[in-house]
């Protein structure tokens, strides 16, 4: 017999200290990070990996019970990816294939934004499935 995740999934309030650290700090740099180094690589992969980011942006507002929460937890999420995605480009010999803004810091603050949206919409798209 198959074990199934629980749906929705736990919020992250009710996560062990060390499990929303991971989630809500280490995914995004890392992501982002991986992101960064496929800015390097190619601009398609780029795109499509940071497109993939919307999916982890609404699963992490998934993790909060109103909108604010998922908010809050999409702009620090959100900043974080493109602060990793600024720093491996900062640290990377390559040149990128794909532009950021300028000054580069500029993709960081984008991301928070967009990232406070996806959080608030998975927040409450978990308010509507209960």
């Amino acid at each position: 017999m198959v074990d199934r995740a629980p749906f929705p999934p736990p919020l992250l309030s009710e996560r062990p200290p060390a499990a929303r650290l991971v989630l809500a700090v280490v995914v995004p740099v890392a992501f982002g990070a991986i992101c960064g180094v496929l800015l390097g690589l190619s601009e398609p992969a780029y795109i499509a990996a940071s497109l993939l980011g919307i999916l982890g942006g609404l699963g992490a507002g998934f993790e909060h019970a109103s909108a604010r929460e998922g908010a809050l937890r999409g702009v620090v999420g959100g900043a974080l990816f493109g602060l990793g995605i600024v720093l491996v480009d900062a640290v990377s010999a390559a040149d990128a294939e794909a532009e950021l803004p300028d000054p580069p810091v500029l993709l960081a603050l984008l991301t928070a934004a967009i990232g406070s949206g996806l959080g608030a919409l998975g927040a409450h798209l978990r308010s509507r499935r209960r």
